[in-house]
């Protein structure tokens, strides 16, 4: 009878017959993976960090979780609604977006990293950033390294939405506004420090990211998945920046 055990993230919880459920973790070293939980009543949340064991017949088989609740990310952020509301979109796209069972460690340490600093106050550069692994994990990664016109590296300022690769303010110049916005947040892979402006990077960010996310990435994905995602760039443009000035509209 195969069985395992790993470390993983609960992305959902389904109630299946009875009282039982259909769980799915992204685990650390087995993709993500399903399985049947016995009480939906004792599950841990969705979005809590979990040691899984999974049993099952025959290993393509369906099979039964164990699982027990190590660390749960959504509660210092039950009274902060956008972080919420990003932690339950993460899952979700994970939920739909991820082949079952494909292992990609890197894709579940950048997941857990960033679930542990949606308190921080950089959060939304993190999720940002989290969007850019998430769209290379699912095969459409980036190119930005370079201009895709000049091979020049400096000074790159937008991406092309049809080969995924950057371009320079120069170059781009006759096309700009067909181009996608290149923030430096990207280039840099971090926050800058200035909340302000990270927040207003992010933003920017979340607009390319968004658009290879619906249009290339989760194309065919449940219209519930674009409209969760949707919802939650609507209240961040609506919401105030860190330091109270208004937002600008770019995501």
């Amino acid at each position: 009878m195969p069985q395992w055990e790993d470390e993983g993230i609960l992305i959902s919880l389904r109630p299946y017959q009875d009282h039982a459920a259909l769980a799915s973790v992204l685990t650390a070293h087995h993709g993500r993976h399903a399985g049947l939980v016995r009480s939906l009543r004792r599950a841990p949340l969705v979005g809590s960090l979990v040691d899984a064991q999974w049993r099952g017949r025959l290993s393509e088989h369906l099979g039964n979780y164990q699982l027990e609740p190590r660390q749960v990310f959504a509660a210092p952020i039950f009274a902060a609604p956008l972080r919420l509301l990003c932690l339950q979109c993460v899952c979700a796209m994970i939920d739909v977006g991820l082949p079952e069972r494909a292992s990609d460690e890197r894709f579940y340490l950048q997941t857990k990293a960033f679930f542990s600093k949606l308190e921080d106050e950089h959060w939304l550069s993190f999720y940002a950033l989290w969007e850019l692994a998430f769209i290379e994990t699912l095969g459409f990664g980036l190119d930005l390294a370079a201009c895709a016109l000049t091979g020049v590296r400096e000074n790159l300022a937008y991406i092309s939405p049809r080969t995924g690769r950057a371009v320079t303010r120069e170059a781009a110049r006759p096309w700009a506004r067909r181009l996608l916005p290149l923030p430096a947040l990207f280039l840099l892979g971090e926050p800058t420090g200035a909340l302000d402006t990270d927040w207003d990077q992010a933003l920017r960010g979340l607009q390319t990211t968004g658009y290879f996310l619906h249009y290339r990435a989760l194309e065919g994905a449940p219209a519930r998945i674009h409209q969760a995602r949707r919802q939650l760039i609507r209240r961040l443009r609506r919401a105030p920046s860190p330091q109270g000035h208004t937002q600008s509209p770019a995501a």
